[in-house]
């Protein structure tokens, strides 16, 4: 009687997940490829893996939203040169401080990992020379935020999100670093 009880939670908790998976995804749209220009730069933020599938990272440029990283596709992120700070949301935080030059164009791994509640994400800066980018380049989708959702989306997360960027800025989160030669 106890395992019946416990498969009924577990696939109550499934489709809670499942459900509001969905509202997320339908934020994002197919998108056409973007290349860097000599205003900005284009950040790549890849998630080749499907484990975890069911839960989606939010990705952000401090209180920017940048979208919502799902499964097997990639979000294109046009970066003004300068210093950024990369946040991506699942169970945890995880961040990366950015130096990025106008023209270049660097890659993020973004990785699912065992959580408590849900999956946890890990960001990844990729060097230039990493030979997986471009074959995920090559099997990957890009995605956009549909921009008719992307208000709703911020203010439900505005305090979570400021919060997080404050964190990072006054030392008390880790974070990685991507420096401007991280680019191609």
């Amino acid at each position: 009687m106890k395992n019946v009880a416990g498969i009924i939670k577990v696939l109550a908790l499934a489709w809670v997940l499942s459900a509001l998976s969905g509202c997320s995804s339908s934020m994002m749209k197919p998108a056409e490829v973007i290349q860097a220009s000599p205003e900005y730069a284009v950040v790549n933020f890849l998630r080749p893996s499907s484990f975890g599938g069911a839960i989606m990272f939010g990705m952000w440029d401090r209180e920017n939203l940048v979208g919502i990283l799902t499964s097997k596709n990639y979000i294109q992120y046009k970066a003004r040169p300068g210093e950024h700070i990369f946040l991506a949301r699942a169970e945890n935080w995880s961040v990366i401080k950015a130096n990025v030059l106008a023209g270049k164009t660097y890659y993020v791994l973004a990785s699912p990992r065992m959580g408590w509640g849900k999956a946890r994400v890990s960001l990844e800066v990729l060097k230039p020379d990493d030979k997986r980018i471009d074959e995920w380049m090559a099997s990957l989708k890009p995605i956009a935020v549909d921009p008719a959702q992307r208000d709703a989306y911020v203010k439900e997360r505005e305090s979570s999100i400021k919060q997080a960027v404050e964190n990072v800025q006054n030392g008390s989160a880790e974070f990685s670093i991507m420096n401007p030669e991280d680019g191609r």
